[in-house]
């Protein structure tokens, strides 16, 4: 069972936002089925449109109570609105929020998940002050705490802002990207790693900086798209080279194009086209696969080829 809650508040009476709402429903769309259609998280979107209904702290500290208590699987929570941070520490704001009563503390809700019995969390804040999450004091920038199974990524820096951008958080069109297929692997999942490192790449030193905290025994995909190779294909790295350093022989029999035609061969070169275009594979000496094939050369293992020969070989593809 994979559950996630997603907040968005454009609705604050002194200080109006426009993206948030449109940044929950965007997600939302990626997270409730994996790429091929297959179910995903059941996501329920809590949401305070700029000229709707408000969601006040004791609406939201329900909501997580209800999504961190009960049973699952899997968690996922993303908060996208105001974020606060004083001498006590962090806040999510919520509609109602005022000096002295911002929200809901980001220590209680660290609290509270540290607390929960779901094996896997997963947090995603795009909130200005958001990288306050997850420390044991907030306010001196102490050392993180988190439980096992637990994995936070922040818009931003506890001292930092985060921005909107064409009509919605920077952080979450960034999220949104990567869980589109800009943060997939090989084998088609995207897991919180790869959604940072996304994120991190796409941001410069200039920009507000994300966190990411972490406690992790295993790496499960928040969503699956279709490969770009087939794992049958990538299972046969075994067969096609001896060794991560050796090299497999070529010959103008293998090129498609010429005569007379050997289909066992082309049939593994086009094979090792589809591994070179996703740089597992490289032709040797040569710019192109068809002129190692035509000059009878050979292809080697890349050193991103290396570390799937190797997956391939103890049996884990």
């Amino acid at each position: 069972m994979r559950r996630a809650l997603l907040i968005g508040i454009d609705n604050y009476p002194t200080a109006p936002l426009n993206g948030c709402v449109a940044d929950v429903e965007r997600l939302q769309a990626l997270l409730l089925r994996h790429e091929d259609g297959e179910p995903n998280f059941e996501a329920r979107a809590l949401t305070a449109p700029r000229e709707g209904q408000q969601l006040d702290k004791a609406e939201v500290r329900k909501a997580l109570e209800e999504h961190f208590l009960r049973e699952a699987d899997t968690a996922l929570l993303h908060f996208s609105g105001h974020g606060m941070f004083n001498d006590l520490g962090g806040f999510i704001v919520t509609s109602d929020g005022k000096r002295y009563d911002e929200g809901i503390s980001m220590h209680d809700l660290m609290r509270l998940i540290n607390q929960s019995k779901i094996p896997e969390i997963t947090i995603l804040l795009d909130c200005c002050h958001s990288g306050a999450m997850g420390l044991q004091d907030a306010s001196s920038g102490d050392a993180v705490v988190l439980r096992e199974g637990v994995s936070i990524i922040a818009a931003s820096g506890m001292s930092e802002v985060s921005v909107e951008t064409d009509g919605g958080g920077l952080f979450t069109s960034l999220i949104c990207d990567a869980l589109g297929g800009q943060a997939a692997d090989l084998f088609g999942h995207v897991t919180v790693p790869s959604l940072y490192a996304h994120v991190d790449s796409q941001l410069g030193a200039w920009d507000q900086r994300p966190r990411f905290r972490a406690n992790l025994r295993r790496l499960s995909p928040i969503r699956r798209l279709m490969p770009p190779i087939p794992r049958s294909t990538l299972r046969k790295l075994a067969e096609l080279f001896e060794t991560e350093n050796s090299q497999h022989r070529l010959s103008p029999a293998h090129e498609p194009s010429l005569e007379p035609h050997d289909h066992a061969l082309e049939h593994v070169f086009a094979e090792l086209q589809s591994l070179c275009r996703e740089g597992i594979v490289e032709p040797v000496d040569e710019r192109h696969m068809y002129y190692a094939a035509l000059n009878g050369g050979a292809c080697r293992l890349t050193p991103r080829g290396r570390r799937y020969f190797r997956l391939a070989t103890a049996g884990k593809i």
